[in-house]
């Protein structure tokens, strides 16, 4: 059987780095460890308990699907236009799948309950990890990673030496964007009181686990794909 993936040391390192700390820490909460005890004293320090600050709630917004979600629709519409090609619109909704049903998963494993400065969904068990950062990550990563594929013309199948090169670079780029967004809208969050740090550091992992993966399942098929019509001609 075909494998559905085929991942590059730095991204096998990459995904099994963000597993473990995901792990380790869900475990922590879970148990409520040193992780879950600095939670508290940080959140005791700077969250506020009437909404928080402008700029801290207009951060985090930016985690929400109106407006993340219609960043990397634009991105991926455009590109797929540019390109003539359908993967930007697979590879954003695979990313998009992926990311609400991870984050789905781990807040029923883990269960946690809100900070005592939220203000809405107080008894809802499932604040770990934070979805507006992981759906962050994931769209302003998934559109970086379009547009720069754009600009740099490496919107075919990777498999070229050119585009392998531009493929690694935009790939790059995402990371970079979607952990930087993804850090502003965790700490508008914390700021307002919305959620714990820590929820914060487990989003951006689970959203560096979608964002790798979905690039590198893309990226596998599109070039069995570009192989096999190598090989019927």
């Amino acid at each position: 059987m075909r494998r559905l993936l085929e991942l590059r040391a730095g991204e096998k390192a990459t995904l099994a780095g963000a597993s473990l700390l995901l792990i380790l820490l869900s475990a922590d909460i879970v148990s409520g460890g040193l992780a879950s005890r600095l939670d508290e004293s940080t959140v005791d320090a700077v969250a506020a308990t009437n909404g928080g600050p402008g700029w801290a709630r207009a951060s985090a917004d930016l985690g929400g699907l109106g407006i993340s979600g219609a960043v990397v629709a634009i991105a991926t519409l455009f590109c797929a236009h540019q390109a003539w090609r359908l993967w930007p619109i697979v590879l954003t909704s695979v990313n998009l799948a992926a990311v609400g049903s991870l984050v789905t998963a781990v807040k029923a494993a883990v269960g946690r309950t809100a900070p005592p400065t939220a203000v809405t969904n107080t008894d809802y068990a499932g604040y770990f990890p934070s979805g507006h950062t992981a759906t962050a990550v994931v769209c302003f990563g998934t559109a970086a990673f379009l547009v720069t594929a754009m600009v740099g013309q490496d919107l075919g199948a990777p498999d070229s030496v050119g585009s392998r090169a531009g493929w690694e670079r935009a790939e790059k780029i995402a990371i970079g964007v979607g952990l930087a967004v993804g850090v502003v809208v965790g700490l508008g969050t914390v700021m307002t009181g919305s959620h714990w740090p820590t929820d914060i550091v487990g989003g951006l992992l689970v959203g560096l686990l979608v964002l790798v993966t979905g690039v590198a399942v893309v990226r596998t098929q599109l070039r069995r794909r570009t192989g096999a019509r190598r090989r019927a001609l």
